[in-house]
């Protein structure tokens, strides 16, 4: 279906943190509507009064008083069916068809009357029943039948209608999608009349709340001595304080955009009490890194698209946070192609979405009629959420069209590499309940739908995140594996919700003699420990890094930990001081894995996909690295019984060392995921649990290079997580899907339903050395305790 000529028309950008709308008359002008005097109408929606739901600004106002009540992110809840709000639970198409009512209400007004026809833009990747949501929710809110187009094509559309940019057929533009929540990146071309994407890919941590959250993280380190003031902005406990914590990030949001266009601004912290001024140069150096893997990210889909350099018709950049300086500047440098951006980048794939003569993609028209009132919410529909609800089967994958029939791309300037990142399909990221904007998280969704037209990324970049979780330690004073006496876990029900972190919980780990005590790592480039019983945190977070942690190991007596960043430094924590040291020279490329050996003495680091072991008394290099530069590697594992035995990825398989002779023990252990593998040894280290490409788990005897059977049929996305209970017999697993599964091994069987309960992929988990407690991290932010019974 194609936009016609008519009357009033109404395109909206229904956005993760920020909606846009734009009004199109019958003589063409385009006029964006403004909300609270602004052209960005917060997502988030709050319920007040026991019924009434509002929106905007009212709804982030209504957060300091009732956090409870508030949904930062609607949009990320799509796939959960109910969101619970205060003491009741809510459709997620309710909360959707608010804000979309606030937008239409807003567009009736300024045209005298309702629009003809309603355009919604969506992610490129969103499965049937996505689109079909949305198309509920746009009937609830009284838009009627809508049209759909994928943002980057209404993207291309802006550059090609709007700007007047040129699209000839079999050329392709780059859009850069840096946004609130994340970043995309997506290749689109003209098909005749039409516009397809051919490539797409994103990073589910990356986005204008993490530059943010620079910011902040930025003020905190120039106020060391306020440490008292920052926990009560970090967890705030009273309104006093969740106001304050409100207007410190509404604050940062607005110096970032300041030192878009100026080179200093004044930063206020409440509480501390203290005015800041801070610097571009200051503030480009900590977000740097962030910038730096969109920009790999768009190099690396450009190269898989197989597309040249002059079949590149433009470079559009997209999104609120694409206007910094930095990024247009490595972009131009990285690609060698000048970018194009407009002084309101935000408002383009609204406006875009309305461009006539280009085709737009319909979803079926399953709309249900409008409520008397949208404010007017219908009762409960049940109980809270089980936390048990059964898993959707994988998926199919479509397959995808052919790429550009062109050489890869070429250029000069070569960035070190990242790890590879979720796909667009994964879906949207999900939020928890927050008090601000600061407390919103930043990661994909689980579903990974049909992507037809398009080429998929690789999983690496989330399962390296689990690849770091620690195996020195996890096996302290355990007896020999035997299954004939192990008892698997029966059941698990769900425990506290720990909340603190402020980025992607990439790694979880129990202090290996005290399961009282809980260490996890960020991607907000901190470690912490938690009172895993009263589920508060143990002291101030330890920050040491200047950009994510991805990668980081416990000692045995869980004295020292070790981490390793983006920021290409390894150190080493006294758990007891918090205190950090240098543990190995500083890299010039990404930390992706570390592991220590249960002695203490060695660390295995991985830098730049090259596996070094390293003395850590002294911090002397053992050699050159294990693998030779053919063969990447990105994550690494120390057998439990220290006994000079180390596994890593290989490949698309496992290989296992002996690092006194520095060869490979046997034949690897082939069939994992040839993109990245997440696996475990069990305690004893008989046994290698591996995850596979197809979701499933390979169990390999590690004397004998065997495997010796598989666990299937638990998940419905990429595995990203294993951890082995003390004794053996259970297994439990994390993915993308947000769900966890608990397994007996010697049975070879799932115990009972998943446990679910994360709003977004899980990252790791960990048994406490007592086997009571599983913890679990997660790209929500939060760390979930379940209590187990055997």
């Amino acid at each position: 279906m194609r936009v016609t000529a008519g009357g009033d028309r109404l395109g909206i950008d229904f956005g993760t943190s920020s909606t846009v709308a734009v009004l199109r008359g019958p003589d063409g002008r385009v006029r964006p509507l403004l909300f609270d005097a602004s052209p960005l109408l917060s997502s988030a929606v709050s319920i007040v009064a026991g019924t009434q739901l509002l929106t905007g600004a009212d709804a982030e106002r209504a957060a300091t008083a009732f956090p409870a009540g508030h949904e930062a992110n609607p949009k990320r809840r799509i796939d959960d069916g109910t969101v619970w709000l205060g003491e009741r639970e809510y459709p997620v198409v309710d909360l959707m068809a608010a804000v979309l009512a606030r937008a239409a209400a807003e567009a009736s007004r300024v045209a005298g009357g309702p629009t003809e026809r309603t355009v919604l833009t969506h992610p490129a990747a969103w499965s049937r029943p996505r689109l079909s949501a949305l198309v509920e929710a746009a009937g609830r809110a009284g838009l009627g039948a809508v049209d759909l187009v994928a943002e980057p094509v209404a993207a291309a559309a802006y550059f090609v209608e709007v700007l007047g940019g040129a699209l000839p057929a079999g050329r392709a533009l780059i859009v850069y999608d840096l946004g609130a929540g994340t970043f995309d990146v997506s290749i689109v071309r003209r098909a005749g009349k039409d516009l397809e994407v051919v490539a797409a890919a994103g990073l589910p941590d990356v986005g204008g709340l993490d530059l943010d959250a620079v910011v902040v993280a930025h003020a905190r380190s120039l106020t060391a001595g306020a440490a008292e003031a920052w926990g009560r902005l970090s967890w705030p406990q009273t309104p006093i304080d969740r106001q304050a914590r409100y207007t410190l990030w509404r604050a940062a949001r607005a110096v970032k955009e300041q030192l878009s266009r100026h080179s200093a601004a004044q930063l206020y912290v409440p509480i501390v009490d203290v005015e800041l001024h801070l610097t571009r140069e200051e503030f480009e150096k900590a977000a740097r890194p962030h910038v730096e893997r969109t920009i790999e990210l768009t190099l690396r889909t450009v190269r898989e698209a197989g597309l040249a350099p002059e079949l590149v018709a433009g470079l559009f950049l997209v999104g609120g946070a694409s206007r910094l300086p930095l990024v247009a500047t490595l972009l131009h440098r990285t690609l060698g192609i000048a970018p194009t951006v407009t002084d309101q980048p935000e408002l383009v794939v609204a406006e875009g979405s309305l461009s006539a003569g280009l085709a737009v993609t319909t979803a079926p028209m399953v709309v249900a009629p409008p409520p008397p009132e949208i404010l007017e919410m219908s009762p409960p529909l049940r109980e809270p959420a089980s936390l048990t609800a059964p898993q959707p089967a994988p998926p199919a994958t479509a397959q995808p069209a052919p790429p550009i029939p062109v050489q890869p791309f070429q250029s000069a300037a070569q960035p070190a590499p990242e790890p590879r990142t979720e796909p667009v399909a994964a879906g949207p990221r999900t939020e928890p309940v927050a008090a601000g904007p600061g407390t919103e998280p930043v990661a994909a969704g689980p579903e990974t739908a049909p992507e037809p037209a398009m080429r998929r990324v690789s999983r690496r970049g989330l399962l390296l995140a689990a690849a770091a979780v620690p195996v020195a330690g996890a096996a302290a004073g355990l007896a020999v594996w035997r299954p004939w006496q192990a008892r698997p876990v029966r059941s698990a029900s769900a425990g506290g919700v720990l909340t603190g972190h402020i980025g992607t919980v990439s790694g979880v780990a129990f202090h290996p003699r005290d399961s009282s005590t809980l260490i996890s790592v960020s991607r907000d480039n901190s470690a912490r420990i938690w009172n895993a019983a009263t589920g508060l945190p143990l002291g101030d977070p330890m920050v040491g890094h200047s950009a994510s942690i991805v990668g980081f190991a416990l000692s045995a007596d869980g004295k020292t930990l070790i981490t390793g960043g983006v920021d290409g430094a390894v150190n080493a924590w006294d758990t007891a001081t918090r205190k950090p040291s240098s543990a190995v020279p500083r890299s010039s490329t990404t930390i992706s894995a570390v592991a220590l050996s249960r002695d203490g003495k060695t660390l295995a680091v991985v830098d730049s996909n090259r596996l070094r072991l390293w003395r850590l008394t002294d911090h002397t290099p053992l050699g050159e690295p294990l693998n030779d530069a053919d063969h990447k590697v990105d994550a690494v594992r120390f057998h439990p019984s220290d006994n000079g035995v180390l596994a890593s990825d290989w490949a698309d398989g496992v290989r296992l060392w002996d690092r006194g002779t520095r060869r490979a023990i046997g034949a690897d252990l082939t069939g994992a995921a040839p993109d990245g593998n997440v696996f475990e040894f069990s305690p004893d280290g008989d046994t290698l649990a591996v995850a596979g490409p197809d979701y499933s788990i390979m169990l390999w005897d590690t004397a004998n290079h065997r495997q010796i059977g598989s666990l299937e049929y638990g998940h419905a996305g990429g595995v990203a997580g294993l951890a082995f209970s003390p004794d053996g017999a259970t297994l439990a697993t994390c993915a993308t899907d947000r769900a966890i599964r608990l397994w007996d091994v010697a049975g070879r069987k799932v115990i009972g339903p998943a446990l679910t309960g994360h709003i977004d992929s899980v990252t790791s988990v960990a048994f406490s050395p007592d086997g009571k407690t599983l913890a679990s991290g997660s790209v929500d932010r939060t760390i979930r305790l379940w209590n187990l019974q055997h």
